[in-house]
This record gives C-alpha cells, sequence and structure tokens, in this order.
C-alpha cells in the first residue's frame, strides 16, 4: 500500500475486514443498504425456495455491486496476517 492512501479497513485474517475509518464505515453502511435494496426490489422472501431461473438477476446485480464496491476500497486495506 502506499503511504499517501488512507487506510479505510484493517484486514485480520482473509475474511475478516474492519472498517478503522469513516470512509469504511460509510463504505459498509452503503453496501448493506445496496444489498438490502436489491433484495426489497427483487422480492426476495424467507419462505420461497430459492431458483436459480428465478432469481438469476438478483445474482448479477449482487454480483456488479461487490465488484464496484471492491473497485472502490481497493487499495485502502492494511492486511496484518
Amino acid at each position: 500500500m502506499a503511504n499517501d492512501k488512507k487506510t479505510w479497513f484493517k484486514a485480520y485474517s482473509f475474511r475478516c475486514w474492519i472498517p478503522v475509518s469513516q470512509e469504511g464505515w460509510l463504505v459498509t453502511l452503503v453496501a448493506a443498504v445496496v444489498g438490502f435494496m436489491i433484495l426489497l426490489t427483487n422480492n426476495v422472501y424467507s419462505d420461497e425456495p430459492f431458483r436459480l431461473t428465478q432469481h438469476w438477476p438478483m445474482i448479477l446485480e449482487m454480483i456488479v455491486a461487490i465488484a464496484l464496491f471492491h473497485l472502490v476500497s481497493r487499495g485502502h486495506v492494511e492486511k496484518h496476517y
């Protein structure tokens, strides 16, 4: 990581990133809201069985959202593992 970039997240393991700055918390909050909105707009309910033929647009939207959040936060992680 370059010295001029601010650390947004600290990585304690491969799957555990903890937000340590305002930008990190903002990215985490926006990611949670976007995920919730994707579920709401695609009418996903817990009593309904998950079918790939029916829910493929939701999966595609989640992949795009995850890729965009990765691009935004890339380079702002301090790794400890």
